[in-house]
């Protein structure tokens, strides 16, 4: 019957085929989940070193699970620049928790695969990876602890906690420019501020605090002021994280029982939704870069905590870790668009910049 039609009735045909096709395997392709998450874990390390950590990486699926960075100091969560170039995290040492950036950010994958393409016959490509760079951005600031950096979304700005290191554990969210020049505290509180992440227009932050009695979700503009309780709730509340969007907040609470589950809701702490509803803590919820699904780590009773992933309204929940040992803190790699692999001439670059040396 198709070959009996008219030429342009043909075309037309194959053209709604072909965009039928596309909206199916588009659809096919979008529900596998994809990108790669980092995440602490002190599986490595036997009693009684378990308190350090190494970061390790895995994809979204579950697959190509590996360590990456292991250090005989106490690793931070990882946070990733907007643009991928660079990581911040916070190390404890003996005496010491101070801010580091690392930059460029070149994770294995990256090399290995450069070293892959296809060279010219008789010459081999060897891939100059610019030297990367390690940064204290806090130790002029002295006399207290900094941990838990957060990017602010133009990558100029870290949003972090500082510990004046007393017995009630006294801490305030502040900002510092990426060079370590200027800090400066923005809670002041009397009791425990923490940071959560910054809306993605950078005007605001979300934090967590314990000054009204229980920790609570709140919000300030990026300069500290109009400081705002969004959940007012006898519950515990912590963990707040925007969602790339701008339109929703997710967050750790256990105020539908004695275990964390992670809620969402909107901008004016209406419309809480609890996404996880399991027996056991899920905790320390952190979006996708593009907003489709969160991770979270999930701690069963008995157990050690897992990595887990799921759909940004609670479906399809998915361990991806299962080791005996602790998986915690979970933060999605931005990956560095400037460090590609381009075959022209087959030739590889790195930010432009290549050997050529003959076998």
């Amino acid at each position: 019957m198709f070959k009996q039609l008219p030429v342009p009735q043909k075309i037309f045909g194959v053209i709604i085929l072909l965009f039928l096709w596309s909206l199916f395997t588009e659809q096919a392709s979008a529900d596998v989940p994809t990108g790669t998450i980092a995440f602490l874990s002190d599986r490595d390390l036997p009693p009684p070193f378990d308190a350090d950590v190494t970061v390790y990486l895995i994809d979204a699926d579950g697959l190509n699970e590996r360590a990456w960075v292991s250090s005989n100091l106490r690793y931070g969560p990882v946070a990733w620049s907007p643009e991928g170039k660079s990581i911040a995290y916070h190390l404890q040492g003996e005496f010491a928790t101070h801010i580091w950036l690392k930059t460029p950010v070149i994770l294995p994958a990256a090399l290995e695969n450069l070293r892959k393409q296809p060279a010219p016959k008789g010459l081999l490509v060897v891939p100059d990876a610019p030297k990367t760079e390690f940064k204290n951005v806090t130790e002029q600031f002295g006399g207290r602890e900094y941990r838990s950096p957060k990017w602010s979304p133009d990558g100029k700005r870290l949003a972090l906690n500082s510990t004046d290191g007393s017995p009630d554990g006294k801490t305030d969210v502040c900002v510092m420019d990426i060079e370590g020049i200027v800090l400066k505290n923005l809670t002041q509180s009397p009791g425990i501020d923490e940071v959560g992440s910054w809306s993605p227009d950078g005007l605001k932050i979300v934090f967590f605090s314990n000054r009204d009695g229980n920790r609570e979700i709140y919000v300030m503009d990026s300069d500290g002021k109009n400081q705002v309780n969004l959940t007012n709730h006898p519950a515990l509340d912590a963990a707040p994280t925007w969602s790339p969007d701008g339109t929703k907040i997710a967050f750790q609470s256990n105020r539908e029982g004695d275990q964390d589950d992670i809620y969402a809701m909107t901008l004016d702490g209406a419309n809480v939704v609890n996404l996880t509803r399991h027996p056991w803590n899920d905790q320390a919820p952190a979006w996708s870069p593009d907003g489709r699904r969160i991770a979270y780590h999930a701690l069963r009773v008995g157990k050690r905590p897992d990595i887990y992933v799921m759909d940004a309204n609670g479906d399809n929940q998915k361990q991806l870790t299962g080791n005996p040992r602790a998986d915690t803190n979970p933060t999605w790699v931005i990956p560095d668009r400037s460090l590609s692999v381009e075959v022209s001439g087959n030739q590889a670059t790195l930010w432009g910049r290549m050997k050529l040396e003959r076998q």
